[in-house]
């Protein structure tokens, strides 16, 4: 996201924003995607207005039907029809104030939020290659809608444990028995994601107990650290760009992993 946010710098804008332009283009993507996986928007705008061709409301209830949730951080002010974007799809609205509090808000929604709706349930297989079981080359499902040239034959690869298609790359959907197959480091990866960790709390300059953050070691300072938290579990505090890092990259409390191991 901050890559994306970041080649934004060498483009220019013009014209008007459409905020129901924006949520059709993502509709197309996204009312496609299974029900089990987390349909999200988030907008980051600078606008105070939105230029949309028909009623943006049919456009809403359409994103609240398909259960997508849209999120806003506005640069500028508070907009009505934004928050009823965010409320109608229970997202998240954020106004930024500073630098600070949009790299925080903007980080923090790089996460996946839990689901507040109930599913049915659907079956996750994990597959690895398997190629002394097939010996001969054999082309698998993703290229034979390819005709001609030799692309897609290959003895390894992916295959599916019901029916035994093969496939070039996971994860994807088996096209015969629509399993949903993925292999044991995509589901290794997402763990964080099944187990988050959780959201430290914002405290001020007299609730430290200490004056150097547990993870850094580095004096508070008052005019760099402007925004100090702590961690609900073991009451440890961290500066603002540790707190970054532990819930952007490690997704694990340094200090819970102390106490753990003490005990």
């Amino acid at each position: 996201m901050l890559h994306y946010s970041n080649k934004l710098k060498y483009q220019e804008c013009e014209g008007e924003a459409s905020i129901q332009n924006a949520l059709e283009m993502g509709l197309q993507t996204l009312k496609h995607m299974p029900k089990y996986s987390s349909r999200e928007m988030l907008f980051v705008l600078g606008c105070l207005t939105t230029c949309d061709p028909a009623n943006i409301l049919q456009t809403l209830k359409i994103c609240k039907e398909n259960e997508i949730r849209c999120s806003v951080i506005s640069l500028s002010a508070e907009v009505r029809v934004f928050r009823k974007l965010c409320v109608d799809t229970k997202g998240i609205f954020h106004v930024i104030m500073d630098s600070n509090k949009f790299e925080s808000s903007l980080v923090r929604m790089d996460f996946p939020k839990y689901r507040t709706y109930t599913t049915s349930n659907a079956n996750i297989s994990t597959t690895s290659s398997n190629s002394a079981k097939h010996e001969k080359a054999s082309m698998c499902m993703c290229h034979l809608e390819q005709r001609g040239g030799i692309n897609g034959f290959s003895i390894g690869d992916y295959f599916c444990p019901t029916c035994e298609s093969k496939y070039w790359e996971l994860p994807t959907e088996c096209s015969i028995c629509h399993l949903t197959l993925v292999s044991a480091p995509h589901l290794a990866r997402s763990y964080h994601f099944l187990f988050p960790i959780e959201q430290f709390i914002e405290v001020t300059r007299d609730e430290l107990p200490s004056q150097k953050c547990f993870a850094c070691q580095h004096a508070f300072d008052e005019q760099k650290h402007k925004s100090i938290f702590k961690c609900t579990s073991c009451n440890n505090i961290f500066c603002f760009e540790c707190d970054l890092f532990i819930h952007g990259t490690i997704f694990t409390c340094p200090g819970c992993i102390r106490y753990a191991q003490l005990k």
